[in-house]
């Protein structure tokens, strides 16, 4: 068999006929018979069953007589075979740390790649192949770092001192580093959090450099890797880019979800390659898996790709595979569809479904979940009601954002959460001060909209706000919220209002529509504040009249171009009475 494997001789009637013999034989077998076995059924790709139990078993057996490079072997093909057996790999790391002293920078090597393949963690291993790589690191090939690399990363085994060892030996032959070890190491590195900017810089000069000759798995995982790394490199991006394009008909799914979450990360705008990727992922969506469908959602909406087909692509085989969904898929994809405002009620409904699951989540995802939902014009009860009775076990664990998610959700959808409203408004005064400005808005838009008057809360939020203005007024919303909230509940916040006021004036032409219908309702309200916003008010409202009329259903009778728009729909009638 072992000569068989040599030559890449294939002959399916004497493989078989070899494979009967071998299970039959193998218990009689020496310790290089066993690994030999192992090693040449894996490079002729035998799958046996029967073979694979036989050989694990004599393994067993005969592993402490194993010497370091039979260790390496054995543990190399039942990884690369995909056979698994935790009680063979327990006794097979304690062996290889146990002759690691004997063992070749290879067997290292192959033995951690080992390991990491199978997903099995052996600290003493670890620790050891480290110490020893880095003693004998003069006797690492491209091949042995890239494998160490990648095994330590792909485990989360963070040695500092060994990865800055394994880039400097990296560096010092860069210019003779081939396309796998550069993406090995650029991917180990983005995996430990390494951010040690000379590698890196160093790594991209040599990608590009190397950039035809990378394949599809160099190029996802390079792109992967220099955006965990926040490492902004246009030149690099644009050659991942048409590497990406050239190499996109042999993409597998992780390739293509990794490449566009990439330069979403990035913030990098590709038009050709998201594109490119957008219709690859449409054509193999039946094979994208729960983490890829969430992360492009997620990716859609940092690109601000609103791709109908993709969109609706993901959101079909995302129902046809909810039940796998983890809390964190479900908050991320749901908040993909909210932000880029694509109704997918199916989806939603199919996410609804899962309110099971969201009890596991932490508020961060639960509030985004919350919020999706609402936003997208989602008012299920049964399932805000499971948001709220979850969030009210850990209103404590809120942040900022959860709690200001919260509070917009139940408000966005006028459903009156219980006692869950009372409860993050108390834990929101409590951490007022880590709330940035949009949070202190949308917290009392919510407030007001659900007519939850809490004085000490109302009274240190407008203090908040008018300590931080600036911030406070940059975007129109924030702005609409806040006129809004100062009308229905900052009564006593005349200076705030006032100042808000003024601002408004100043930003009024860029309102939408639905924020410019709100503040007009608001100035209503507003006694001295109110009347210096009226005036302009009425100058921009007369200038927009079309399209308030147009944005009113019962107005043309149809929604604007592009696909209906979420929210409340105002009509001119609306804004006549506040300010004509």
């Amino acid at each position: 068999m072992w000569a068989m494997a040599k030559l890449a001789f294939m002959s399916s009637g004497l493989l078989n006929e070899l494979c009967r013999r071998c299970i039959v034989k193998l218990e009689e077998s020496v310790t290089q018979d066993i690994s030999n076995t192992a090693q040449s059924s894996t490079r002729s790709m035998i799958r046996d069953q029967m073979l694979w139990k036989a050989s694990s078993e004599a393994a067993q057996k005969m592993v402490e007589h194993f010497a370091p490079q039979k260790t390496s072997n054995t543990a190399w093909a039942l990884a690369t075979i995909e056979v698994s057996d935790p009680r063979l790999f327990d006794k097979l790391a304690f062996q290889a740390v146990q002759k690691l002293c004997e063992s070749s920078a290879q067997d290292r090597a192959n033995t951690v790649w080992a390991f990491a393949k199978q997903e099995a963690l052996k600290m003493q291993l670890m620790d050891a192949a480290g110490a020893a790589c880095m003693a004998n690191i003069t006797q690492c090939t491209q091949q042995h770092l890239s494998n160490v690399a990648r095994s330590f990363g792909k485990l989360l085994v963070s040695s500092g001192a060994l990865t800055d060892l394994l880039c400097t030996s990296i560096q010092e032959r860069i210019t003779e580093a081939q396309a796998q070890t550069l993406s090995s190491m650029a991917w180990s590195m983005a995996r430990l959090v390494a951010k040690g900017r000379k590698s890196l810089a160093s790594a991209s000069e040599a990608s590009l450099a190397r950039m035809p000759s990378f394949g599809p798995q160099e190029t996802a995982n390079s792109s992967w890797a220099f955006a965990m790394s926040v490492a902004t490199d246009l030149p690099l991006c644009n050659g991942l880019a048409d590497a990406a394009i050239s190499a996109l008909p042999s993409f597998l799914v992780l390739h293509l979800s990794n490449t566009l979450w990439a330069f979403a990360a990035l913030s990098m705008q590709h038009p050709q390659l998201v594109e490119a990727v957008g219709n690859a992922g449409v054509s193999k969506i039946s094979a994208f898996g729960t983490q890829s469908l969430s992360a492009t959602a997620w990716s859609c909406t940092k690109l601000q790709l609103f791709s109908e087909t993709l969109l609706q692509a993901v959101a079909s085989e995302a129902v046809t595979k909810i039940e796998a969904f983890a809390a964190q898929n479900l908050a991320n994809t749901s908040r993909g569809f909210a932000k880029l405002l694509a109704k997918a009620d199916p989806l939603m409904m199919a996410i609804a479904s899962r309110a099971a699951v969201l009890q596991e989540a932490i508020p961060k995802e639960l509030s985004s979940a919350a919020r999706a939902s609402a936003k997208l014009a989602y008012e299920d009860e049964e399932f805000f009601d499971s948001i709220a009775s979850v969030a009210m076990a850990r209103i404590n664990q809120c942040d900022a954002q959860s709690l200001s998610n919260l509070a917009r959700a139940f408000a966005t959808v006028v459903l009156q959460p219980g006692p869950v409203l009372p409860a993050t408004a108390k834990a929101a005064l409590a951490k007022l001060h880590t709330f940035d400005a949009q949070e202190l808005a949308n917290t009392v838009w919510s407030l007001a909209k659900l007519l939850l008057v809490d004085r000490p809360l109302c009274d240190a939020i407008a203090a908040a706000a008018m300590a931080s203005l600036p911030n406070f007024v940059s975007q129109t919303q924030d702005l609409s919220n806040s006129v809004r909230a100062c009308a229905t509940l900052l009564h006593d916040s005349a200076r705030l209002a006032e100042a808000i006021s003024t601002h408004s004036v100043q930003k009024l032409h860029l309102f939408l529509n639905q924020e410019l219908s709100n503040t007009a309702w608001a100035t209503s309200k507003l006694q001295k504040p109110g009347r210096i916003l009226r005036g302009a008010m009425a100058a921009e409202v007369r200038g927009r009249l079309a399209s308030l009329d147009a944005q009113a259903p019962g107005g043309n009778g149809e929604f604007p171009k592009g696909g209906p728009i979420l929210g409340r729909y105002f009509s001119l009638a609306q804004i006549r009475g506040t300010l004509f």
